[in-house]
């Protein structure tokens, strides 16, 4: 039984740590792209969708990023779905 409650512990840890390292690196990228007025906006969404593992449909807005990687329970990469996760373990 202490075994299933470590292991429980742990995939709630990676999963918590999950959401912030999202949570960090989508800050980093919206603050890039406020503050650096030669960014590609299109390219840097598409980039940071790429390397999420989130599939692009059409241009990649500001819109687009924060929905795949705030809100959307669906993707296991964003910040709602890896707490969905945490909280479901």
């Amino acid at each position: 039984m202490l075994s299933r409650i470590a292991e429980s512990l742990f995939w709630i840890g990676r999963y918590v740590e999950r959401a912030d390292n999202t949570a960090r690196l989508l800050d980093v990228h919206l603050n890039v792209l406020l503050e650096d007025p030669w960014v590609d906006e299109p390219t840097a969404n598409a980039s940071l969708l790429a390397v999420m593992h989130v599939p692009v449909e059409g241009t990649a807005t500001r819109e687009a990023v924060l929905r795949a990687l705030a809100t959307d329970a669906s993707l296991s990469s964003s910040i709602t779905g890896a707490l969905g996760a945490a909280r479901d373990n």
